[in-house]
């Protein structure tokens, strides 16, 4: 039976961040279950849920607490947020550490990051991981209270504090539960669908495919002008684009190409 995150010892959250990714992606796969595991909650049923992850995270310990609770985890290349709980709940997670570097590293916008996600999905949710926020890195409380204020009001974000991976890892659990039981669908790793202007609609339709960001998305349309001009070109066309190498565009025409097959 699957072990309940919330009775993992504290000795695991440990281990657990010391395991390396191509460890975590094996896990993904086939998760051991042992029998004196407990449910992590109960079902009335033996439904598995299904969380879309970016490969970033799998070095976090979250998506193996998962996967050790039984959790059908694929990972994929996400444009935004780090997990994908439904087609309209989409979660990024921050350490408190990664939380306070984005308001002293201008590189690091995390606003944009909100933005986007408000962007795509419905429902976007903000986790915020670890030990007090305040008196940390030199900054202010009161910048950190006022980057969250922009958050939750300005972009209706909600934000939920952690005190851990595991922690993290049921609260995603829980959200995955609520958004996929009992009547569970097919969900989309890609978000909402937009009405806006015929350029974001374009960008939507190339960033979907794996590998493939908006900013590459917006460089491949400037190079062939059109969405078809994107689907007819050749390998070595593609790979004249930046940001776009050898496996890229070999994935890109591998995509296109192939035979759909149930």
């Amino acid at each position: 039976m699957r072990k309940r995150i919330s009775e993992m010892r504290t000795s695991e959250i440990e281990e657990v961040e010391k395991e390396k990714e191509p460890e975590i992606k094996a896990k993904f796969a086939a998760v051991p279950q042992q029998k004196e595991q407990k449910r992590i909650t109960e079902f009335e049923d033996d439904s598995i849920l299904t969380i879309f992850v970016d490969p970033r995270e799998t070095r976090s310990g979250v998506a193996t607490f998962l996967a050790k609770a039984g959790v059908d985890l694929k990972l994929q290349n996400l444009g935004v947020g780090d997990y994908i709980v439904s087609d309209r709940v989409c979660i990024e997670r921050k350490s408190t550490t990664d939380f306070l570097d984005s308001l002293v590293n201008k590189r690091r916008n995390l606003l944009e990051q909100i933005h986007r996600l408000k962007t795509e999905y419905e429902k976007p949710l903000l986790i915020i991981e670890g030990d007090s926020i305040y008196g940390q890195r030199n900054v202010h409380p009161n910048v950190v209270r006022a980057l969250m204020a922009a958050i939750a009001v300005d972009y209706s974000v909600p934000i939920i504090q952690t005190r851990d991976v595991a922690d993290t890892a049921s609260l995603i659990y829980v959200i995955a539960k609520r958004e996929q039981m009992p009547n569970k669908t097919e969900m989309s790793p890609h978000g909402k669908k937009p009405s806006a202007s015929l350029r974001e609609q374009q960008e939507y339709i190339i960033s979907a495919l794996s590998n493939i960001g908006i900013v590459t998305a917006r460089n491949l349309l400037r190079r062939f002008k059109t969405v078809e001009g994107i689907l007819t070109a050749s390998e070595d066309e593609l790979m004249e684009v930046e940001h776009v190498g050898e496996k890229t565009a070999e994935h890109i025409r591998k995509v296109l190409s192939a035979e759909y097959r149930e």
